[in-house]
């Protein structure tokens, strides 16, 4: 029994040794009890969380991340308290396994919110960075290795 609880009640959950502080629990069971209704309340896992934050649509829909955003418009993710991520590479993680090293994730459908993994490739950020000089998404003018075509949009020159 810990010091100074002689004489005292303990939790009525089982196997939970702490010092009775209101309706049989322990302070942590009678906090957990105050914030989700049930002392037992245990977080979900982090799968379930995700998942919680992506709008399901059709299969070839783009699946769009309802949680927070960094400041560069994609999603993130606390897998755990000291574990954040982009929210489309923990997707990628979760649908197609570990990411290589030298590989990013990239978006099919240009939206950065997307979760559907039929959306998401692997690739180097070379290959990145021409799909969006292809497709005409270069924000910042001309990059390095980058030139104008005849209809003045810039090209990827390698």
């Amino acid at each position: 029994m810990p010091k100074g609880t002689r004489g005292r009640a303990t939790c009525s959950i089982e196997s939970c040794d702490g010092v009775c502080i209101g309706h049989g629990w322990c302070r942590i069971h009678y906090v957990t009890w105050q914030k989700h209704g049930d002392p037992l309340y245990q977080r979900p896992g982090p799968e379930e969380r995700y998942w919680a934050k992506v709008n399901r649509l059709g299969a070839d829909d783009c699946w769009l991340w309802t949680g927070s955003t960094m400041r560069d418009g994609y999603g993130k993710f606390g897998v755990s308290h000291d574990d954040l991520r982009a929210a489309h590479r923990y997707g990628w993680e979760l649908a197609h396994g570990p990411i290589p090293d030298e590989l990013i994730v990239c978006h099919r459908c240009d939206t950065p919110l997307c979760q559907n993994p039929a959306h998401l490739f692997l690739g180097t950020s070379q290959a990145n960075t021409r799909d969006m000089m292809s497709k005409g998404r270069a924000r910042f003018g001309r990059g390095k290795g980058a030139a104008r075509d005849a209809n003045g949009r810039y090209t990827f020159q390698p």
